[in-house]
């Protein structure tokens, strides 16, 4: 199982991977789907089906979606032998896209540690599942590729990599840019001001409607730039795509709407 966040499956995929796992089947889960626009979820879904063994759309935090991973598991990919050992399955994917929590929904108890930072998984161990399944869980080290500034961007945005990778401010000056492109109206209607105008000045409104200023009534551009980036994580802003299916290999980010 490849886990990705479904509001960016292909950024938050390692397309490296793809060579070392030719021989294997491979289902995708599309997590946090909860968060991203069921339209383009059901666009990413149909584009990793036609390419991959299967793809599912879950959230894992509130258990949607699970009982199709086992029935998928059960009916799909497990063939029973003469053997008695379990049949057995790995968990993949980049930090912070809800492995651990996945897991522990697969286990039904808190078989791996789960938080919001990168990396919280530190070794391996295999979970025993139900019907003889057993999974085994590995570390979040499979790193992210950031192929270009947008990618990073967006890789940032969903709090896959570290702070330090993308500059606070310049990552919330490109949501605000993003969503006045793509997502016209939700800045407007979550923080009541007039969305039309540039992203630096949208964010000196914010501050001010949301009380985030210094001494002398100076804004405070980073604590402006941190709540923008938690109401987007959170789902505050509402369900939002950063990325859809393009032709081939590319992936557009033109026309969300």
């Amino acid at each position: 199982m490849e886990v990705l966040d479904a509001r960016a499956p292909e950024t938050t995929r390692n397309l490296k991977l793809r060579h070392y796992l030719a021989q294997k089947p491979l289902l995708v889960i599309l997590n946090k789907s909860d968060l991203a626009r069921p339209e383009a979820t059901a666009q990413w879904l149909k584009f990793y089906n036609a390419r991959e063994s299967a793809a599912l759309a879950i959230d894992a935090h509130k258990g949607t979606g699970i009982e199709n991973i086992f029935k998928y598991l059960e009916e799909g990919s497990v063939r029973r032998t003469r053997f008695t050992r379990a049949a057995r399955f790995m968990i993949i994917g980049i930090p912070n896209v809800g492995k651990s929590t996945l897991v522990n929904r697969l286990a039904g108890k808190r078989a791996a540690r789960t938080g919001d930072q990168p990396g919280t998984t530190r070794g391996r161990q295999w979970i025993r599942l139900r019907d003889g399944l057993e999974l085994l869980d590995t570390p979040g080290l499979i790193h992210p590729e950031i192929r270009d500034e947008e990618a990073a961007f967006r890789l940032a945005a969903l709090g896959t990599v570290k702070e330090k990778t993308v500059d606070r401010e310049e990552l919330a000056i490109w949501l605000i840019s993003f969503l006045q492109e793509n997502y016209p109206g939700i800045i407007e209607c979550c923080y009541e001001i007039e969305e039309s105008l540039r992203p630096l000045q949208l964010m000196e409104l914010i501050g001010r409607r949301r009380g985030c200023l210094r001494s002398g009534g100076v804004i405070d551009y980073l604590q402006v730039s941190t709540m923008v980036i938690k109401d987007f994580r959170s789902g505050k802003l509402g369900r939002i795509t950063l990325e859809l299916p393009g032709g081939g290999e590319e992936v557009e980010t033109k026309g969300i709407k």
